[in-house]
């Protein structure tokens, strides 16, 4: 009787050892890369030469693990995919893109996906993805650097969605 119940609260210990580790510590160390990569990633946007792509490719290094232990996680995804542009890898940051859409519909990922389009010469693909930004929040249309596009995505969202009204623009 002893015995079973001695195995019973060890079992017990250990589930609540490996919930803790599960919802607790993965989560606390992945947000803790997550938080350096970030930074890394800032830093290698604003290093010019080789040192740039140099820092984004340990970016992903580290980042690849967080992605396989927690693969519904935005940040993940934003991140490798900057990383990816850092490198100018622009199909797999496409690709990183469009699986943070399977998880999460928001309006900047749209953007970076279309901006991301244009630098792989897909420009029908970029203009539907700036047009699903700009539907979503109409000042995104100032985030277009390229006038050409922009207009058209300009004349894409005022012909097709009338009711959003004119698009806010700063020239």
């Amino acid at each position: 009787m002893k015995r079973a119940a001695s195995v019973a609260i060890g079992a017990v210990w250990l589930c609540t050892l490996l919930a803790m580790d599960r919802l607790c510590i993965v989560p606390y160390r992945l947000n803790r890369t997550k938080k350096v990569v970030e930074s890394v990633t800032r830093r290698s946007l604003e290093v010019n030469g080789p040192q740039g792509p140099l820092l984004a490719r340990k970016s992903v290094e580290q980042l690849s693990p967080c992605l396989a232990a927690t693969p519904d996680d935005i940040d993940c995804y934003m991140l490798l995919a900057a990383n990816y542009g850092i490198m100018e890898k622009n199909a797999d940051a496409a690709r990183m893109y469009r699986a943070a859409l399977q998880y999460d519909r928001r309006p900047e990922i749209y953007l970076d996906l279309g901006l991301t389009l244009l630098n792989l010469s897909q420009r029908e693909a970029a203009v539907n993805s700036l047009v699903s930004a700009v539907i979503f929040n109409p000042g995104l249309i100032n985030e277009i650097p390229y006038f050409e596009v922009r207009n058209e995505v300009e004349t894409r969202v005022e012909t097709t969605y009338p009711w959003i009204g004119k698009l806010p623009r700063s020239y």
